[in-house]
Parts: C-alpha cells; sequence; structure tokens
C-alpha cells in the first residue's frame, strides 16, 4: 500500500474522526432520552415480564430447563438439600467458635463433606489446629 499524500491523508482522517464522534454521540442523546422518558413515565413500576417476575416456589417443576436436560434433577437435589441444611442452621443457635474449629462456608461444607467437615451445634464447622 502506496503512502498517501499528507494534504491528502489528514484531511480524510479528521473528517473520519468527527465523523465517529458525531455517531457515538448521536448514539448517547439517543439513551440519554429513551433513560428520561422510562424514569419519567407514571406506569413504570406496573411494567413486568418474565426476566423481571419474581420467582415462584414450583419453578424447578414446571420450567423445561430443569425438565429437559439431564442435570437438572441433580441441581434441584443439591439446592433442596441445600435449602433444608440452611433451615436447619437458621433454626438452631449457632455457637460461636472455638479454639481449633474454624466454621466454613456452608456451600463448602457441603461440596466436601469428607474433608473433616462436621456439623457442630447447628454450624457447619472444621476442625482446624488454631495456636
Amino acid at each position: 500500500m502506496p503512502i498517501l499524500n499528507p494534504l491528502i491523508f489528514y484531511p480524510s482522517y479528521a473528517f473520519e474522526t468527527i465523523k465517529k464522534n458525531v455517531k457515538y454521540g448521536l448514539a448517547i442523546l439517543s439513551a440519554i432520552r429513551l433513560f428520561r422518558k422510562v424514569s419519567r413515565d407514571p406506569r413504570r413500576t406496573e411494567y413486568t415480564d418474565l426476566a423481571i417476575t419474581p420467582p415462584e416456589d414450583d419453578e424447578h417443576e414446571t420450567l423445561s430447563l430443569f425438565q429437559d436436560t439431564t442435570g437438572g434433577g441433580a441441581a434441584i437435589a443439591r439446592k433442596l438439600m441445600a435449602d433444608q441444611v440452611r433451615t436447619e442452621i437458621a433454626a438452631k443457635k449457632c455457637l460461636t467458635p472455638r479454639k481449633g474449629i474454624l466454621c466454613v462456608n456452608l456451600e463448602q461444607a457441603l461440596a466436601n463433606p469428607s474433608r473433616g467437615v462436621a456439623e457442630q451445634g447447628g454450624q457447619a464447622c472444621r476442625i482446624n489446629p488454631v495456636s
């Protein structure tokens, strides 16, 4: 590709840069106008669609994502077990951590049951020598 004459290159480069900046500015103005229109709408709190609808209790039984996929049943079983454990732990009073016992994240305790993690007094704890 040959080198262009500077009297041709720089004006075309300046025009291209200005053209791009005008396009960006128009896009930003359009977004600002849309935001103002939505935020000033008196019925904006009444709007709803599937994406922002609060989840229902029976979603895991009705959604095909959980029914038609191979891992759906396993995911539901893990979630139900974790929910049950959380409910049981919330119902009991948790012990304050003592020397030698480090309380761990509940998901970690459920994911790694064979790593010295035990439920003690309603709290998932890992025996950890603390000096």
